[in-house]
């Protein structure tokens, strides 16, 4: 059994006739043909029966063609993965929650551009969880996540290297009544109105933790993902929000509080601990262990 048949038979039960299969193959069609029947004899089973002069089909030849089709997938993959560990550039696919996309990438992306100015990123916008998704089911190849700070990751099938660690603040319009304060408590936001975000960010779980917490359920008048649409609101004081200090620091218009009981969350850059990184993800890697974040601008 060689490769070759195993894509002639693919082919030819994707299209359904010899002849297309092998003009789509750019082979000969008894080429094609040949490989079906040395295959079918082969395996001892028949794949293919013919109804109204199409190919379609038979019980055990959609067995192996479900399977056969997964293992050439992979193989594909796994091609590509050594081509990519080899001397091919490519960019590296990078997974960012919007609102850490605004403080931390930006210094990550200068620190780079120093030391590796030819690397080239793909940034994915999303959040924690979601990216984490994505690392796992390989389509990206590493994201910036936030994790309850001070938490041991658990998932075996990742790898994880703390950048920071984050504080989330409550922040309000200078026209807000609360504006001024340099503290507040989680109980006092119950009848606040807020704008958050959706699910799927770390320290939205957190934050609905805190609200539980505190026993209150919050006004919370809907839910983006967009950043500036939160700040817009919030600056305009049609209602108040939560950001990352970092995020949000030096921001005209906004009055930060910091919560009395702090919520902190550790920023992690992760990627899948059992697939091979290629040149550029390793080189990327290897500047990041050195990499201190700074709160200055």
């Amino acid at each position: 059994m060689y490769l070759e048949q195993l894509k002639h038979f693919i082919t030819v039960a994707q299209l359904g006739s010899v002849t297309r299969a092998a003009e789509q193959l750019h082979v000969s069609q008894p080429a094609v043909s040949y490989s079906l029947k040395t295959l079918e004899e082969e395996l001892g089973v028949s794949l293919f029966r013919r109804v109204k002069k199409r190919l379609t089909l038979t019980e055990e030849g959609a067995y192996y063609f479900t399977h056969v089709s997964s293992i050439l997938s992979q193989l594909e993959t796994i091609n590509g993965e050594m081509q990519n560990l080899g001397t091919k550039k490519r960019s590296l696919r990078i997974g960012v929650p919007p609102m850490i996309g605004t403080f931390l990438f930006p210094q990550i992306f200068s620190t780079v551009q120093t030391h590796a100015d030819d690397m080239t990123f793909e940034p994915v916008e999303g959040g924690s969880f979601e990216l984490q998704a994505e690392i796992e089911q390989e389509t990206i190849d590493m994201a910036i996540v936030s994790i309850p700070h001070d938490t041991v990751p658990t998932s075996p099938s990742l790898s994880y290297h703390k950048l920071s660690a984050v504080e989330l603040v409550y922040c309000v319009s200078n026209d807000h009544p609360l504006a001024g304060r340099d503290t507040v408590d989680m109980a006092e936001l119950k009848n606040e109105t807020l704008i958050l975000y959706r699910g799927g960010y770390a320290h939205t779980e957190r934050l609905e933790a805190a609200f539980q917490k505190a026993r209150i359920s919050p006004n919370v008048i809907f839910r983006t993902n967009q950043f500036q649409t939160i700040l817009s609101f919030v600056r305009r004081n049609l209602a108040s929000s939560f950001f990352y200090y970092d995020a949000i620091r030096d921001t005209p218009g906004i009055s930060i509080l910091h919560l009395s009981e702090p919520i902190l969350l550790d920023l992690h850059i992760i990627w899948k601990n059992n697939r091979p990184l290629f040149r550029e993800a390793k080189q990327f890697l290897k500047l990041l262990q050195d990499y201190t974040y700074s709160t200055e601008d």
